[in-house]
């Protein structure tokens, strides 16, 4: 079976092959997932790379099996600065084969007097990434069955939803060297009805939007959840619930302490999912 042809199939097809291929790894766990969400949540808001950096230290740290109090893990202390960490990763990549012979082949082929930059060693790390992707996960099988059985049907799946039965099923093949590998995936989301209808007036958040507003929401710095939670706890269905949504701006430092001109974006992703489906309500 090949990749779908739907480029929003594709794109959930290699999500999902990637984080199975993270954690099967072990290069990150479940528990980092509030990391990876606040990781991409600061730095889409205007905030530096810092806690991109943070994760990816903790991530390396981690796999090579040190204390991050030690002295050892001190030695990755460069990871916390984009410009030293991108210097590092260029001089790791110009020392390996592949970049090697990369910049023969250049030298080879520049004519004399021609002003002509060497290859960037980041030039090979696309076909890096494709080897990444050829790993065989189901080893020694030639075909895996897998069934879930479930209450809730999932919003998200490559698998098959039997109503009847109240499970999602997949047949995934071993992959052959010219494809990626099957992964099979399903996600679920249930609403807290009677939340939602106490402070949005109905429920207006399920399947994938409650799903985005909770990878949003975990994501969160502790200070910043606390607010949100509590501006959310005295929010109360009626005229006013647009207006309050769209006035709401953090004030913990984490958006204005450097620069007090900032756009706060945080707080784009929860209120425009809860406005677009208030609309659908009205409606």
């Amino acid at each position: 079976e090949s990749l779908p042809e739907d480029s929003e199939k594709v794109k959930e097809h290699l999500l999902a092959l990637t984080g199975l291929i993270l954690l099967k790894k072990e290069y990150i766990r479940s528990d980092d997932v509030p990391l990876i969400s606040r990781a991409w949540l600061y730095t889409e808001n205007g905030d530096d790379e810092k806690k991109l950096l943070q994760l990816i230290k903790k991530i390396i740290i981690r796999k090579v099996n040190v204390d991050e109090a030690s002295e050892e893990a001190r030695s990755f202390d460069f990871l916390s600065d984009a410009d030293k960490a991108s210097e590092s990763f260029r001089a790791y990549l110009s020392k390996t084969e592949d970049y090697q012979r990369l910049y023969k082949e250049w030298k080879k082929g520049k004519k004399p007097g021609e002003e002509s930059k060497p290859p960037d060693p980041l030039d090979i790390f696309s076909g890096k990434i494709a080897i990444f992707f050829s790993l065989d996960l189901f080893y020694g099988s030639k075909s895996v069955s897998v069934i879930l059985s479930s209450k809730e049907k999932p919003f998200l799946t490559n698998g098959e939803w039997d109503q009847e039965k109240g499970s999602v099923s997949l047949n995934i093949s071993s992959p052959s060297k010219s494809r990626l590998p099957e992964a099979f995936y399903a996600f679920w989301s249930v609403p807290d009805g009677k939340f939602q209808k106490e402070h949005f007036g109905g429920i207006v958040l399920e399947k994938q939007d409650l799903w985005e507003y909770s990878f949003w929401e975990s994501g969160l710095e502790e200070r910043d959840k606390k607010e949100w939670r509590d501006f959310v706890g005295l929010l109360t269905s009626g005229k006013d619930l647009k207006n309050e949504l769209e006035a709401f701006h953090f004030t913990s430092s984490a958006v204005g302490e450097t620069d007090e001109k900032r756009e706060d974006k945080l707080p784009d992703t929860p209120r425009n999912l809860i406005l677009k489906n208030l609309k659908k309500e009205e409606k």
